[in-house]
């Protein structure tokens, strides 16, 4: 970091290159909030998407087997 002087070399900011601290801070924080939030989006948004299929899916192997249970077999899946 760099840091930039006023007329009487009191530092009044700091530099990251070229770009002043405080702006880098804000994006960078900006950008972290932005991954969180639409990695939740995303992640409501497979679960919302893969319920209705797994629901599919258990109610065809509990169909299969009750089948079995009604043939008294041994049924190969």
């Amino acid at each position: 970091m760099e840091p930039v002087y006023d007329g009487q070399m009191h530092v009044i900011a700091l530099r990251w290159f070229g770009v002043p601290l405080a702006n880098f801070n804000v994006v960078q924080n900006h950008m972290l909030i932005s991954l969180l939030v639409w990695g939740l989006v995303g992640i409501v948004l497979g679960l919302a998407l893969a319920l209705p299929m797994i629901e599919r899916i258990a109610r065809r192997l509990v169909e299969r087997s009750r089948k079995c249970a009604r043939r008294r077999s041994s049924c190969q899946w």
